[in-house]
């Protein structure tokens, strides 16, 4: 398919992503990336789904238009309001399209504590970053979060060790599993975005999808694994929704000290709705910490 680059027409940008469509073809949507690395990346990934015969993903293709990589793909049709009416046959679909998913094992052998020790690693990492850009800023109550936060990232990895301890391999996952990435045309289930996945705890999947509102988190597990099965991944995933908090509030923070000051009463209404949603997420913290 021959495409000219003055026929692309961008419709949304990311923080690290572009989507054009072409003007005389909507039949498929174009995506580029600031780094050529993640959607070479992506494009591998794709190509690794195919070979393990996982169809629930969008023909894709890439292509080198005007010195840039493009990842073409099928553009899918789906209703926007196919979450608000899902029905028992949908659900089974979704549930049949992950479990197939997740029985892609690591055949190098990696373990499911190595992979939730990177996740603890990954969100220390974020709030010693989130530490230097503090540095600029006095105030106490910043200083409070982090010990607060340091305090409860020691605690779930004390936890962790006795869920974790077993040699069960890892599974490939999509790394951001929600109700955006999931589509639903002509009786099909598809997965889009595959930019993060990579081998890790199916759970860290489900603790992101279970986190989306109506969401039939009983049918599901109830048709993903035994019911011994399901109460071990219960455990881990509340650690990982545990883990998915602290994250939510450091970016919270981090999006905070970077607010504009120029305007006060604009400032103070930014600094009351984040102090809302920070402690909105440290009260869910505390709620999971009593389950763990």
């Amino acid at each position: 398919m021959k495409i000219s680059i003055d026929k692309l027409y961008c419709i949304r940008k990311t923080c690290y992503s572009r989507i054009y469509i072409i003007k005389d073809n909507p039949k498929y949507y174009l995506k580029d990336n600031y780094f050529a690395e993640k959607l070479i990346q992506e494009y591998k990934t794709l190509k690794f789904l195919r070979d393990n015969k996982f169809k629930n993903i969008p023909e894709f293709e890439l292509k080198n238009i005007g010195h840039r990589y493009f990842l073409i793909l099928t553009n899918i049709k789906t209703d926007p309001m196919f979450w608000d009416k899902i029905n028992k046959d949908q659900t089974s679909k979704i549930i049949k399209c992950v479990k197939k998913l997740h029985r892609i094992k690591n055949r190098k052998g990696k373990k499911l504590k190595h992979f939730f020790n990177q996740e603890i690693n990954r969100t220390r990492l974020n709030l010693n970053r989130y530490t230097i850009i503090n540095m600029y800023d006095k105030t106490e109550k910043f200083k409070h979060f982090y010990n607060l936060l340091l305090k409860h990232i020691d605690y779930i990895e004390e936890r962790s060790k006795k869920i974790f301890s077993g040699r069960e391999r890892c599974s490939f996952i999509h790394k951001g599993l929600s109700y955006s990435h999931i589509l639903y045309s002509n009786g099909e289930i598809k997965i889009i975005d595959w930019e993060d996945s990579s081998f890790g705890d199916p759970a860290s999947d489900l603790s992101q999808l279970f986190n989306e509102p109506r969401f039939p988190k009983r049918v599901f597990l109830n048709q993903y694994s035994t019911l011994k099965e399901n109460k071990i991944i219960m455990k881990r995933i509340k650690f990982y929704r545990y883990l998915n908090f602290i994250n939510e509030i450091l970016q919270l923070l981090s999006d905070n000290i970077n607010l504009e000051y120029d305007l006060n009463s604009l400032q103070k209404v930014k600094e009351i709705f984040y102090e809302k949603e920070i402690l909105l997420n440290l009260r869910n913290l505390k709620k999971i910490r009593k389950t763990l």
